[in-house]
């Protein structure tokens, strides 16, 4: 047994709470906050988007933004967004840091394909 499992067995016999019960509620806390600020801004977006719907720009964002999304649902365990794109993770990602367009608009691109058919 590891000191780390030796340890979280200890605390757990003696009626504590284990050493990463602590970080990992307030990294979720901070998690949750995360996604209400996500979904006030997307809220906000929409309505920039509405007042100028001939900026192409709406879109792009929404497709970076996607992707980043993907990627996040993936390091939880879901890889179904990422798939979906047609882009696997680390290709994506690697796209995104070589060229910031090329990766938007490869997924917004694969996105808009789908809506269509």
């Amino acid at each position: 047994m590891t000191p780390t499992k030796q340890t979280a067995k200890r605390d757990a016999a003696r009626g504590n709470t284990p050493a990463a019960t602590v970080p990992y509620k307030a990294l979720r806390a901070e998690s949750a906050d995360l996604l209400k600020r996500i979904a006030k801004q997307l809220a906000q977006h929409a309505k920039e988007q509405a007042a100028d719907p001939t900026n192409w720009g709406f879109p792009g964002d929404l497709g970076h933004v996607n992707v980043e999304l993907a990627q996040v649902l993936a390091s939880l365990g879901d890889r179904s967004a990422v798939e979906a794109s047609g882009l696997p993770a680390k290709r994506a990602a690697r796209l995104a840091r070589a060229q910031p367009d090329a990766g938007l608009l490869a997924v917004t691109e694969v996105h808009f394909k789908e809506q269509r058919t």
